[in-house]
């Protein structure tokens, strides 16, 4: 028996329809909502801002950056339950983080009720969420979407450092 193949993750195309027959987007729905991920405010639209994770044809884990000028919320950080412990989140965020420094960003944030020790391995820090710069404190995410409890947490990237 081979060695399983290694989930291969890139960028998402920017038009939400298809490969499969229910579509890309809806795909990506699917797997947000098994993971208790906020999916009211997302549009089909956004698809190009979602970095996705596919074995053998299978869309096993995702992540996205909402871009607020030189900052980003990293949000809908997820993998398939049967993907998780193989390293697949982060090499998630790694991707996200290469793309933000190519495009030239230099802060990162982000909101979990259950990955706070995850994203601490992965470099970030627990901030207050006062501390959250104004754009980031008006998007759905910090305003609605995520309860109060949640952890806010930031990176700032070094530009030269690239994964």
């Amino acid at each position: 028996m081979g060695e399983p193949t290694r989930a291969s993750i890139e960028d998402a195309p920017d038009a939400p329809d298809a490969p499969g027959p229910e579509g890309l987007w809806e795909e990506l729905v699917q797997l947000l909502r098994r993971a208790d991920l906020p999916v009211d405010d997302l549009e089909a639209e956004e698809l190009g801002s979602f970095a996705l994770a596919r074995r053998d044809g299978r869309l096993v884990g995702s992540g996205a950056l909402e871009v607020y000028g030189s900052a980003a919320l990293v949000r809908s950080v997820a993998v398939d339950p049967a993907e998780r412990g193989n390293g697949l989140g982060g090499r998630i965020v790694e991707h996200l983080e290469q793309r933000a420094r190519s495009g030239g960003l230099s802060h990162l944030y982000l909101l979990t009720t259950t990955a706070e020790r995850f994203f601490r391995r992965a470099g970030y820090t627990n901030l207050p969420r006062e501390e959250a710069p104004l754009a980031i404190r008006t998007s759905a995410q910090f305003s609605s979407l995520c309860p109060d409890s949640a952890a806010f947490m930031g990176k700032v990237l070094d530009p030269g450092v690239l994964p």
